[in-house]
């Protein structure tokens, strides 16, 4: 019998689609999906889980959690998000710069996700990168919060006049109402 092929007469170079009957093909592919929801469902249930951990300080837990999450699906910018968020709960700045960095990489890259890289970063004077973050953020939503700690960037990187622009802007969107 020739090596290249298998007993229902298929050669080890042909495509399984071709031959395969279609309630075969549709049954792979119903496999297939329940597989790939289970691992999302797993990954979201460590994310819920972790997130339930964090709201109660148990940092350790929820670190456990967020790292499992980001094991099981590495290119979930969602999963890196919260990694961050643990650490800086922790006060790893580094690692939680890191993993606010990779977040975005990832595409989870909304504003919440830059300012607090922008945190992360400011307790490791790196004011640089921080004030970008917070620009990034801004960019995407406005608010006196942000606006301060663009200011307080910019007040470190000796950059007076606009770190004077960005806490006048804070104040001017207080007492605008906005927050």
């Amino acid at each position: 019998m020739n090596d290249d092929s298998s007993d229902d007469g298929k050669t080890k170079d042909q495509p399984a689609l071709v031959s395969e009957s279609r309630p075969d093909r549709a049954r792979r592919l119903a496999q297939r999906g329940r597989r790939h929801l289970e691992r999302h469902q797993r990954i979201s249930r460590d994310l819920r889980d972790g997130l339930f951990a964090l709201r109660d300080k148990k940092f350790t837990q929820a670190l456990q959690l967020f790292n499992k999450a980001v094991k099981a699906d590495p290119e979930r910018g969602e999963s890196h998000y919260y990694l961050g968020l643990a650490r800086f709960m922790m006060n790893d700045y580094e690692a939680a710069a890191d993993a606010f960095r990779t977040a975005i990489e990832n595409g989870h890259a909304g504003p919440d996700t830059a300012q607090s890289l922008g945190d992360a970063l400011m307790p490791l004077e790196q004011y640089e990168e921080a004030a970008k973050a917070y620009q990034s953020a801004l960019a995407e939503r406005p608010s006196a919060e942000l606006y301060g700690r663009l200011g307080l960037a910019l007040s470190a990187l000796g950059r007076r006049d606009e770190a004077k622009s960005a806490v006048k802007a804070a104040i001017q969107m207080r007492l605008g109402g906005k927050r």
